[in-house]
């Protein structure tokens, strides 16, 4: 384990730099543009996850040729960390994930 200046151990604070750029890196491969820290970026980039998702899986659907399973499961694996990030904030008005919008009936029993 490395030490900083001051004979402290960064492990944890380096480890977590790495988890940071990794998310920063993977968002900006499936989104595009750049995501800053705050919450209501926060909520944009779930917002654009959300758009992502709708149309890859309006590809699959479609059988469009340039529908990606790989792109799919990433879209979805990354919508659902950053809506694990903003559960804390207690934030009420956010829609349900995009594949359960759609899919509730109602049954008239």
């Amino acid at each position: 384990m490395t030490q900083g200046r001051d004979g402290n151990s960064n492990g944890a604070d380096s480890d977590e730099v790495r988890k940071e750029a990794l998310r920063q890196r993977t968002l900006a491969r499936l989104i595009g543009g750049e995501t800053s820290e705050g919450g209501a970026s926060q909520r944009l980039v779930v917002a654009r996850l959300a758009r992502a998702l709708r149309g890859e899986r309006r590809r699959g659907l479609a059988g469009h040729w340039t529908y990606d399973l790989n792109r799919h499961i990433a879209l979805l694996q990354a919508y659902r960390a950053e809506r694990a990030l903003l559960k804390p904030t207690g934030d009420s008005r956010l829609s349900p994930p995009p594949e359960a919008s759609g899919s509730a009936t109602a049954s008239g029993e």
